[in-house]
């Protein structure tokens, strides 16, 4: 029968840090765990597990209709093995991987799913859509315009003025210097915009 499946890439945030705190032994530990866990749960869902980075693993299985119980069972063998370390994840999922793609556009658009992320912690669990494709795309352009932009200085200085209102009439006390990007291409690029390049 033709399954659908998910392509998971599961994170561990900060795991860089966590290894230059708690040493090699403890992070590798730490990995081994996460992965028997993988393991134990993609066994009901006909899946596979792989590690893709030092913090990264890729899951191949069965397509769920979520995956707050993957990360609740994540969360409760991080905290039952490693009482003392904060170990948080962030997870992002491709659903419905169409059978037509080939593997490496598969990883790349689940990779750039997890990225478009960045240090926002606040929902752990993203999904692979076409907006957030074409935020990775935008994002790219971007990355690829920003050498040429600071060529052509296309970046202005802005002064937010700062006021001491603790007397009867505020007084200007400093300001703080902003930049902003104004492209002749995209406009004015959002400072909420995250470019991430490796």
């Amino acid at each position: 029968p033709n399954l659908k499946k998910d392509m998971v890439l599961v994170s561990i945030n900060h795991f860089r840090l966590i290894s230059e705190l708690y040493g090699k032994d403890i992070s590798d530990q730490i990995l081994k765990e996460i992965a028997y866990k993988l393991l134990e749960y993609v066994s009901n869902y006909s899946g596979l597990v792989g590690i893709d980075t030092d913090n990264e693993f890729l899951v191949y299985l069965e397509h769920q209709d979520g995956y707050n119980y993957l990360l609740e069972q994540l969360d409760k063998a991080a905290k039952h093995v490693f009482k003392d370390i904060q170990i948080s994840f962030k997870i992002a999922v491709y659903p419905d991987v169409e059978a037509t793609l080939d593997i490496d556009t598969i990883y790349d658009r689940v990779k750039n799913t997890i990225n478009l992320m960045g240090n926002d912690y606040s929902k752990p669990i993203i999904f692979y859509n076409e907006e957030n494709q074409i935020k990775t795309l935008h994002q790219e352009e971007l990355i690829h315009a920003f050498p040429q932009a600071l060529k052509e200085e296309q970046f202005k200085l802005y002064f937010q003025p700062k006021y001491n209102i603790q007397g009867d009439k505020p007084v200007l006390g400093s300001a703080e210097v902003l930049v902003r990007w104004i492209s002749p291409k995209f406009g004015f690029v959002s400072p909420s915009v995250l470019l991430i390049h490796y």
